[in-house]
């Protein structure tokens, strides 16, 4: 089985509303990168983006939404073999 990582997930923008989440990690150079997030205090989880580990292994993707400062979210990115890798996070105040 293939290992991905996430790196760092932050928002973008500041409080109290952040226009976005940037996230990014690594996997093997060239593999298939599935992303989504969820928010379980209210269950809300968003579509996948998908984008490609670079050459260097890098991927990262950015979540275009509107968030509270103070959410807690969870990030999960997984590769087409099931390697899956999350991060927690709460949006600072």
């Amino acid at each position: 089985m293939s290992t991905i990582t996430i790196s760092k997930a932050q928002g973008i923008g500041t409080a109290p509303y952040y226009t976005g989440l940037d996230v990014s990690g690594t996997a093997t150079a060239g593999e298939r990168v599935h992303v989504h997030y969820e928010i379980p205090a209210s269950g809300v989880m968003s579509a996948d983006l998908n984008t490609t580990a670079g050459d260097n292994g890098e991927w990262k993707v950015k979540f275009e939404s509107e968030f509270n400062a103070g959410t807690d979210i969870t990030v999960i990115a997984s590769l087409t073999d099931g390697a899956k890798a999350s991060l927690d996070l709460t949006l600072p105040d």
